[in-house]
């Protein structure tokens, strides 16, 4: 790649990064935070938060019960003791999740999307998104499986042709 190719490449990266901290930087008011928060109470972004509060904890418990397998009850009991003051503290990234989202829509857009999603495609979108992303999340797979191994057959062929032998 010749030099002026990458000092275009890294002039738009720095222009990237200073348009994201100065987007990131305005002020958001309460009202577009407000049709942010609704945004994100409609779509369970904030799921995400209890998803990997849940994942978190087991991984703990999990570690701790293979230091001393024979405590294992002990320790999640006490696991789950002190994981309810987090739950019960509710979602810390809520509102972060909307500050996200309002940086990046004015209160206008946040507006249409939420309509969007108030309406029967919408609700339907909403009530379908679980089985949608396992369904997306099972092609993903599939096709990174086969991709491997067609991937790793070509490699190896491309290896073979320059004397390299791989078993």
């Amino acid at each position: 790649m010749d030099m002026n190719k990458i000092i275009a490449l890294l002039v738009a990266g720095l222009l990237s990064i200073a348009t994201s901290a100065t987007a990131s930087s305005q002020e958001i008011t309460p009202e577009h935070l407000a049709v942010a928060e609704e945004y994100v109470e409609m779509t369970d972004t904030g799921k995400v938060y209890e998803v990997s509060l849940l994942n978190s904890i087991r991984r703990v418990a999990q570690a701790l019960a293979q230091q001393d397998p024979e405590m294992t009850e002990t320790i999640v009991k006490t696991a789950r003791e002190v994981a309810q003051e987090y739950i019960d503290a509710g979602n810390p990234l809520y509102k972060q999740f909307a500050r996200i989202y309002a940086i990046r829509f004015t209160p206008e857009e946040l507006g249409e999307i939420v309509e969007f999603y108030k309406s029967d495609t919408g609700q339907k979108l909403l009530n379908n998104n679980v089985s949608i992303n396992s369904d997306l999340k099972a092609a993903v797979e599939v096709w990174e499986n086969n991709f491997l191994v067609e991937y790793e057959r070509k490699v190896k062929s491309a290896l073979a042709e320059e004397g390299v032998e791989l078993n």
